[in-house]
């Protein structure tokens, strides 16, 4: 499995890089983990806000694909399966289930629902596929801590 690559916001000030304050802390922990003697790639890009869905392509790019990569399925059957078990209720009088849509074009769904399932299913996964006592944490960086291009 291949990790999601940090990105930090900067700024160029007087001719030099400048992690932003607020992005400070989340670099030197991330840096910490990187040992002495070890080659890194830095890369400077000037920022451009992309006008798709981010939280679109923050949930298949990183979420999703971090769940399938755990299990046995692609990206698109995780969805499948975290819409019937986040976004999905039973009707009253036929007894079936009806699997709302969460990020078509066609969905009605709004925006704070759309944060609140990518976080439950981001939340359960990171429950589901830990396992402390085996010293194993999984976990899924929330939207903005990862670059996800």
């Amino acid at each position: 499995m291949s990790d999601p690559v940090p990105i930090f916001a900067g700024i160029k000030k007087k001719g030099k890089a400048k992690i932003l304050h607020r992005e400070t802390f989340r670099f030197n922990k991330y840096w910490r983990t990187i040992p002495d003697g070890t080659f890194i790639d830095i890369i400077y890009r000037k920022h451009e806000d992309v006008i798709d869905d981010p939280l679109r392509r923050y949930y298949f790019k990183v979420v999703a694909k971090m769940i399938a990569d755990e299990s046995t399925m692609d990206k698109d059957m995780v969805h499948e399966n975290m819409k019937i078990k986040f976004a999905s209720e039973s009707d009253e009088k036929s007894g079936m289930l009806i699997i709302h849509s969460v990020f078509s074009n066609e969905s009605k769904m709004p925006v704070s629902e759309k944060e609140e399932f990518v976080e439950r299913v981001r939340s359960w996964a990171m429950d589901f596929f830990s396992h402390p006592e085996d010293g194993v944490i999984f976990y899924i960086p929330k939207k903005g801590e990862a670059y996800y291009g």
